[in-house]
């Protein structure tokens, strides 16, 4: 078949039409039956470059099909091929698979309007972002995502998607830089839109809930109501009462089979003789206070086995002075949101201290371990009295949702001294640079490498730090989001517990 330029000398009275016009009234003329790209490509017709729409719906296109084949394509390129070329080798054959596998990204292009690359810089940015975004709608078209999610994880794509085309334009044809900065920019955006998303929604919640303080104060003065009112326990209800703690305190271990009371737990040891002495007569809601203040004191013991023996004790005090009288009850309720809060702040307050460049512990690494010491109990039992939602809170700070997960792993790149830090981020990258262009370029793969993964770590440390707020938030108010004045709020706060589409 002849090129353009031939059939451009076959028809002279044709000069004043476009190479397309040209080709396209030669296809419907004579070659009707061959798709029309294929006959385009034959006389070596290239489609016109096209300016910012153009470019703008073939990255779009580009990025959609990249993702759509992503799975054919990974399987064709790391386990067809592979076992293809081992084939090969052992039997002396020369089986060939295919460069367009069905499915893969490029047979899902084919007959669409992709034009090839523009030369102009600003239409070339244009496609490079364009296909980010393409990239990132597929998966976020089959997670259910609202449409907050949607914008939030479009505008992360469409972020790391200018970082991406900035690096093409700085280090063309440099993929490993180009993906650094996408990276980075991306998971940048990413944290910023949900900071500013969340916010203000963090800031009425804390408004709209209660202090651990607070809620102590407030069960005090239903105390002081009760004592107002003439509140009181029997002589009989107590001495039931010190029965149940020896019984307890005996299965626990507390007291011998002498009767002695062991010291080596003194809190709890402390509270037992206390509810001992009151077993005599009637307790006065004044009384209940210093009991519960000594068993309060016991539970938050740093010994594992007497803050256990204790919240049972605590726990079994309630169920005692609860049905006593309405307010004792409310009061109850009260400073159990205060412990659960009390407890999640004291895990952040741990994690705050035990996080340091000296310790090389991120303070989301930190945050992780002691929510995981809390979840570990709550699944062994150990925890009691967390609502679903409270739990899921926790676990969330704990685990990390996908995004974090990655910021966490990302963040190993970082020259921090964990032992293996330098090694991973800054000498592999280095060694392979080195191989790949030369000292400068291993210099280059080198501290982007490391950037990487410091911002990725102060990524994870925001959204470890937003996850533990909305954790104790739910802890302070029962387990239930607040009742704050505008109805998105409260979706945003939930978006942020259950997870959203750019975390």
């Amino acid at each position: 078949m002849a090129s353009i330029a031939d059939i451009r000398a076959k028809f002279p009275q044709y000069q004043d039409l476009s190479d397309e016009q040209l080709a396209n009234a030669v296809h419907r003329k004579f070659y009707a039956d061959i798709p029309v790209d294929e006959f385009n490509k034959t006389i070596g017709l290239q489609p016109a470059a096209g300016g910012y729409g153009t470019q703008v719906v073939s990255g779009l296109l580009e990025g959609a099909t990249g993702a759509l084949g992503a799975p054919v394509d990974l399987m064709n390129n790391l386990v067809v091929r592979p076992v293809t070329s081992g084939i090969n080798a052992v039997f002396g054959t020369d089986i060939q698979p295919s460069d367009n596998p069905l499915g893969g990204s490029k047979g899902l292009r084919e007959g669409l309007a992709i034009a090839p690359p523009s030369t102009e810089m600003g239409p070339q940015m244009a496609r490079r972002v364009s296909q980010s975004v393409g990239g990132a709608a597929v998966p976020l078209a089959g997670s259910g995502a609202t449409v907050a999610q949607t914008l939030a994880g479009l505008g992360s794509a469409a972020a790391g998607g200018v970082g991406g085309a900035v690096a093409q334009q700085v280090a063309p044809g440099n993929a490993a830089v180009e993906t650094v900065a996408e990276l980075l920019a991306g998971l940048g955006a990413g944290g910023a839109i949900s900071g500013i998303a969340n916010r203000s929604a963090r800031n009425a919640a804390e408004k709209a809930v209660p202090t651990v303080e607070k809620l102590k104060q407030d069960a005090s003065d239903l105390y002081d109501l009760a004592d107002k009112n003439g509140v009181t326990a029997t002589k009989s209800q107590t001495t039931a009462l010190s029965q149940d703690f020896k019984s307890l305190a005996t299965d626990e271990g507390l007291i011998s089979p002498t009767g002695r009371v062991s010291e080596a737990y003194p809190k709890a040891r402390e509270a037992l003789k206390l509810v001992e002495d009151y077993a005599n007569g009637p307790m006065t809601v004044k009384q209940m206070q210093t009991v519960r203040k000594a068993l309060a004191d016991a539970a938050a013991s740093p010994d594992g086995a007497e803050r256990r023996m204790a919240t049972i004790m605590l726990r079994k005090f309630d169920d005692f002075t609860s049905p006593l009288a309405p307010e004792l009850e409310t009061a109850r309720s009260l400073y159990s949101r205060a412990a659960k809060g009390d407890q999640l702040e004291t895990a952040r307050e741990l994690a705050i201290q035990k996080s340091g460049q000296y310790s090389g512990k991120t303070y989301d690494d930190a945050l992780k371990t002691e929510y995981g010491n809390v979840e570990r109990r709550i699944i062994k039992g150990k925890e009691k009295g967390w609502s679903p939602a409270q739990e899921k809170a926790i676990s969330k700070v704990a685990q990390g949702g996908p995004t974090q997960k990655t910021a966490r792993a990302l963040g190993k790149l970082a020259p921090t001294g964990n032992g293996y830090g330098p090694l991973v981020g800054a000498g592999m990258p280095f060694v392979i640079g080195n191989a790949i262009g030369g000292p400068a370029v291993g210099s280059a793969v080198s501290g982007a490498s490391m950037a990487t993964g410091i911002i990725a770590n102060q990524l994870a440390n925001r959204m470890g730090a937003r996850s533990s707020e909305i954790a104790e938030i739910l802890a302070r108010n029962g387990g239930v989001l607040p009742r704050v004045s505008d109805t998105e709020l409260q979706n945003i706060i939930a978006r942020a517990l259950i997870g959203s589409a750019a975390h």
